[in-house]
């Protein structure tokens, strides 16, 4: 797809304003205000272990000029998601010692996403911005309902600019939403088995 300078431009734009990091931490604060949860601790967590420590590796890599901003090369790409399964990992356990069941399972959700896109990642290119609004959409239906689906008008505005920039094919686009709704579907509902049975 060609687009003219000031279509790229707004497809920059988008494609940072709803990375992954930023929707995931966007989503965290609203469920911690929707739900009157002010204690500044949740709202820290959120920003480190969702926002800020999964992409400390690729701005390392950018600093060093190894890899783009947006890792485009399938190859750079496996090292960089684990820091961000930990850290995802990490921040669900964290919620779950604060006591906050919903963003334990939101965070551990993230997990399984990002490790499902390394696993894929070996064999396709996916793309992980439209897994990044697509998964945690998903998740938003799964927990508060039918309501949140308005949010998925993001991903083909994100799948849209995605394409715009040449970062992604339509299949790669394809596969990263379903493999993130289908992660995000399965471990929602293994999840709320588990803490149900416990």
């Amino acid at each position: 797809m060609k687009c003219g300078d000031v279509l790229r431009a707004l497809s920059e734009t988008v494609s940072y304003a709803l990375s992954a990091p930023v929707y995931a931490t966007v989503l965290a604060w609203y469920m911690l205000w929707i739900r009157s949860r002010f204690n500044v601790l949740e709202w820290v967590v959120a920003l480190i272990f969702l926002g800020v420590a999964p992409v400390t590796g690729v701005l390392a890599g950018v600093a060093k000029g190894k890899v783009d901003v947006f890792v485009s090369r399938r190859s750079d790409r496996p090292i960089y998601f684990v820091p961000a399964v930990a850290s995802h990992a990490i921040c669900g356990w964290v919620y779950a010692v604060l006591g906050d069941r919903l963003l334990a399972v939101f965070a551990f959700t993230y997990a399984v996403v990002t490790a499902s896109i390394l696993l894929v990642t070996f064999a396709e290119k996916v793309s992980v911005h439209v897994a990044g609004v697509a998964g945690p959409t998903t998740f938003m239906v799964l927990a508060f309902g039918l309501t949140y689906s308005v949010l998925y008008v993001l991903v083909p505005a994100v799948a849209f600019a995605r394409l715009c920039l040449r970062a992604h094919t339509a299949k790669e686009l394809t596969l990263g939403m379903l493999v993130a709704v289908v992660a995000t579907a399965i471990t929602w509902f293994a999840l709320n088995v588990y803490v149900s049975n416990t």
